[in-house]
This record gives C-alpha cells, sequence and structure tokens, in this order.
C-alpha cells in the first residue's frame, strides 16, 4: 500500500477522536506521528498528535498525558508500552494498534485502555503490506502479523492468557547483590556470604556449585580478592566498580545524549548520529548541527519534512507456542471472524488460498514441511520462541544444516536431500531423549543483564539455555507423526 494511502486511513480512523496509536516498536511510532502531522499540515488542520515513548523528554511526556487526562478536544498520542497501564487518560474514544500486539497479555493491556469509564472498549487494528512481495515465495507474501493479531484475539475470547514465566538463574542479579553485600558488610566468610544471598527467594533455583563458581571467577578477576583469613573483601577492580554511581542500578542503564534545541530538551539517544544528518523523534524531523561528547548533549535544529528513524534497532519479542498452533488453525480452517472488516476478509481469504494451493499444510495439526528449492526444505513447526530455538540447536546434531528464511520467528529452513529425510530427523528429535548439552549452541554466549559479562562462561551458558531454550516444550509441542 502506497504510503499515503495507508497514513490517510490512518488519518480518517483518529480524526476527531481521543486515541492512542499503538506500535510496537519507537521507531514505528515516530514515523506514524510524523506522517499524520505531515497530511494534517497539508489539509490545513490542526495538529493534534503527540509522541509518547522512553526516548521522549519528561518534559513532553508529562505535557502529552495531562492534555490526554484533561483536555475535551480530539487529541492523538501514539505510544509503545509507555501508555500500557498506570497512566490516568480520561475518556478514550478509539485504541488503534498498528501491526499485531507482541502477546495476548499486551492486547488486553492496550485494548483495556478504552472505554474506562462505562464506554465500550473499541480498538482497530491497521497493517500495512509491500505489494512487491506478492512474487515472492509464498511464505514470504503471507501477513503473518496480521494472522498472529487474529491469533491473538481469539485466544483473548477464550479467556487465555500467557502465564508469567520467572527467570531460574539471575546470575547478573546475583554478581550485583554479592558485591553490594561484600561492599556493605566489608571482609565475609564465604560460608556466610552464601547463606545470605542464596537464601533469597530470587536465588533459590541457584546452587552453592554455582555460587562457588560466580566467586571464582570474581576472584580471578579481581573484582573480589580472598583475605589471610579466608575471608572474601572487594578487590581492586570490585572497588572501582563499586564506587561508581551506576552500580547502585540493579538494572542496564545505557549512556544517553540529550537531544536540544537551543535550551529545550527534545529527548534523548542511545548513540551519537553524524553532523547534518536528519532524523525524527517526536513525530518531528531534526537535523544534528553540533555534538558536545563530554556533556552527552546532541544540539539539533527542526527541519520539518519526512526522515527515517536511524537510531532505533529493530524490536523482538518471544510468541508463546498456544499463539503459533493457533495462527495454524486460523489460516487451515475456514472460520470466519465477524469483528475483521472487508478488506482483511478479503486478504484471509487470499492467505487461505495461498496456503491451500502449496500442498503442504494439512486439516490435522502436524509439523508442515515443503520444497523451497531441490536441497532447501522448510519447516512450519507452530512451536513458540523458546520451543522454536531449541529445535533449531537440535538440527545440527543430526547432520542437518538451518539456514536463514527470513522468517526465522515463524519457520526453519534446512539443508537436506529430501522431505521424507527432514521428517525421520524430526521424529527422532521428538522420540529420543534430547541432552540440552549436546545442542550446537553459540561459541560465546551472549551477556544477559547489566554484569552478565562477569558471569563464569559455564553458567553463562545455564543462562541463555533457560531464557531462551526449552527442550521439553519442542519435544512435547512438535507435532510430527511418530
Amino acid at each position: 500500500m502506497h504510503w499515503l494511502a495507508y497514513y490517510g486511513f490512518l488519518y480518517n480512523l483518529t480524526q476527531g477522536r481521543k486515541c492512542i496509536i499503538f506500535s510496537n516498536a519507537r521507531s514505528e511510532v515516530e514515523r506514524n506521528i510524523n506522517r499524520l502531522k505531515l497530511l494534517a499540515e497539508e489539509k490545513k488542520e490542526h495538529d493534534v498528535f503527540h509522541v509518547h515513548h522512553g526516548s521522549i523528554s519528561t518534559d513532553s511526556r508529562e505535557y502529552t498525558e495531562a492534555q490526554m487526562k484533561n483536555s475535551n478536544l480530539p487529541l492523538v498520542t501514539g505510544a509503545t508500552v509507555t501508555l500500557e497501564l498506570g497512566i490516568d487518560l480520561g475518556d478514550l474514544e478509539r485504541i488503534v494498534q498498528t501491526g499485531s500486539p507482541h502477546s495476548v497479555s499486551s492486547l488486553a493491556q492496550r485494548l483495556g485502555r478504552s472505554g474506562r469509564r462505562g464506554g465500550m472498549s473499541q480498538m482497530c487494528f491497521v497493517f500495512s503490506e509491500d505489494v512487491s512481495a506478492k512474487a515472492a515465495a509464498f511464505f514470504k507474501t503471507i501477513n503473518w502479523q496480521f494472522i498472529k493479531c487474529i491469533a491473538l484475539i481469539e485466544l483473548y475470547r477464550e479467556n487465555w492468557i500467557e502465564p508469567l514465566r520467572v527467570e531460574q538463574y539471575p546470575y547478573s542479579v546475583l554478581f550485583h547483590q554479592t558485591m553490594s553485600v561484600l561492599y556493605s558488610n566489608g571482609d565475609t566468610v564465604p560460608a556466610a556470604l552464601a547463606q545470605k544471598i542464596l537464601s533469597e527467594h530470587t536465588f533459590s533455583n541457584i546452587s552453592q556449585d554455582d555460587f562457588r563458581l560466580l566467586l571464582q571467577q570474581m576472584v580471578e578477576h579481581k573484582l573480589v580478592e580472598k583475605t589471610r583469613e579466608g575471608k572474601l573483601t572487594i578487590g581492586k577492580r570490585g572497588e572501582q566498580l563499586t564506587n561508581h554511581y551506576e552500580f547502585f542500578a540493579v538494572f542496564e542503564t545505557p549512556i544517553e545524549y540529550s537531544v536540544r534545541e537551543g535550551t529545550k530538551e527534545v529527548g534523548s539517544l542511545y548513540k551519537t548520529l553524524p553532523i547534518g544528518e536528519r532524523f525524527l523523534l517526536s513525530g518531528k524531523t531534526w537535523e544534528v548541527e553540533e555534538i558536545d561528547n563530554d556533556k552527552k548533549i546532541i544540539y539539533v535544529k527542526f527541519v520539518g519534512g519526512q526522515s527515517a528513524v536511524s537510531w532505533i534497532g529493530p524490536v523482538f519479542g518471544e510468541t508463546h507456542t498456544k499463539v503459533m498452533q493457533k495462527m495454524r488453525e486460523v489460516i487451515v480452517s475456514d472460520t470466519g471472524y465477524g469483528y475483521l472488516g472487508q478488506n482483511a476478509e478479503k486478504r484471509l481469504a487470499e492467505i487461505r488460498k495461498t496456503i491451500h494451493q502449496t500442498s503442504a499444510f494439512t486439516a490435522e495439526h502436524q509439523t508442515d514441511i515443503f520444497k523451497i528449492s531441490p536441497n532447501r526444505y522448510g519447516i512450519f513447526p507452530w512451536l513458540g520462541t523458546r520451543a522454536l530455538n531449541a529445535l533449531r540447536y537440535a538440527l545440527p546434531t543430526k547432520g542437518i544444516e538451518v539456514v536463514d528464511a527470513d522468517t526465522d520467528w515463524i519457520m526453519l529452513a534446512a539443508v537436506v536431500d529430501s522431505g521424507a529425510v527432514l521428517e525421520v530427523v524430526l521424529r527422532e528429535i521428538k522420540t529420543a531423549e534430547v541432552d540440552v548439552e549436546d545442542l550446537q549452541l553459540p561459541d560465546k554466549m551472549p551477556a544477559i543483564g547489566k554484569y552478565g559479562g562477569f558471569v563464569h562462561p559455564v553458567l553463562a551458558r545455564k543462562q541463555f539455555i533457560d531464557r531462551y531454550i526449552d527442550v521439553a516444550e519442542m519435544r512435547r509441542e512438535l507435532a510430527i507423526k511418530v
């Protein structure tokens, strides 16, 4: 869809109403509000559009909140999760979501923002598509976010919501607490230190051996030292760490650059931009004039017009297996959904026809395998993020190379001679005992948490598996004939 048609539709959908336009990424919020501002200017109508997310200045966010709560005039605010909960915004006539929410939980929270004072809740979903993708492989032509959105709505109507998951091995927090106790108490006997810290409920799944390994790593890196009496105390590097004000925050606090137009703060960025570069922030286009690296200030001037959002990377979320399985149900069934608009009904029919023509999907729930090229096959296992990751790392243990599929959150692509061979391998993975230690994981584990870089590699691997991989769910939910 041409951008004018898409944003024109979004403009008409919110015109004359007090609305929130939710998006999953700050970059999308910025683009939406920027284009709507330009349309208002073109139509010579009032600019009623605001932006609310973590990179907008506190003053601007508070001003937007006050306007949304107290004004009876039409106002439209683009937001991410910052307006999902907690802030009283008064009567909201409509909630708009661009794309699909991440989860049923997020859908419920955003839907709950409308109709708060006795009115009926109303939420609209708007999707855009790249028409150039029509000639691509069939799985690239499907708007998976659209299908996911229907699945989330159906699960919400069934009163299902994602279960809360608690991290089992918060080693970064354990590191911080260990350093904090030593900083406060001074020299401490290791046994007493372990008893004090591991007795906390947060660390109930962390063993004495794990804690001992963490302490060994801390001693080796001179963060902690052993005294002659066998006690532990803050080491030379540890003193540098604990004497810095940033140590008192458990969570990561990235370096922020204040973006200012003269003395007025527009917002903040987590990285600098070249002088002369134009970018979107607060729904407006700015140009970098000067950078003060010592004071962490980016001075800008307003230039107007369209621009890109070069300061934000992609946003990824975790999807539950039940959502994935509901998505399959949506595309293989002929069920109608009364809440779909005419265009949405037509698009769903097109997607179902595409799926039917591939002959890769059957009405029976199972793993769907299809041929992409002579030695490359696609796999739709309909698994959530953590179970899909487990399958991604399990296939190479059976000699199957996993390659980029361009839609990694929904499917996998494998290099293999035939679909029959792939079926055999999947059957083995489902029925045989899979040792998580045998999975072909990345050689270097990413640091998880603010102090993840100080965690012993063995513990880092354990934490990575707990957070990102679920072998048991993979084997339980992998629907392959056995």
